[in-house]
């Protein structure tokens, strides 16, 4: 049994039911996060599918650097 677990079984009932309120009112006035939005690049492919099969197939893509990337 963890630390927690054991510390949690050794309140009194009163005790684990305000906690229970207290977790209870804080998971209700936690922030929704979304995603609106993603930008990925996918080496040797045009999508994620199509990277994931790469991938799932064990090919290779890794290229040479373009010469004209950086000015070295």
């Amino acid at each position: 049994m963890s630390d927690f677990s054991r510390r949690i079984t050794n309140l009194s009932p009163a005790k684990r039911e305000l906690l229970r309120l207290r977790l209870e009112k804080e998971r209700r006035q936690a922030e929704p996060i979304a995603i609106v939005g993603i930008g990925c690049r996918f080496p040797g492919a045009k999508d994620p599918e199509e990277f994931w099969q790469l991938l799932r197939d064990g090919r290779d893509a890794i290229s040479e650097v373009p010469a004209d990337r950086w000015d070295v």
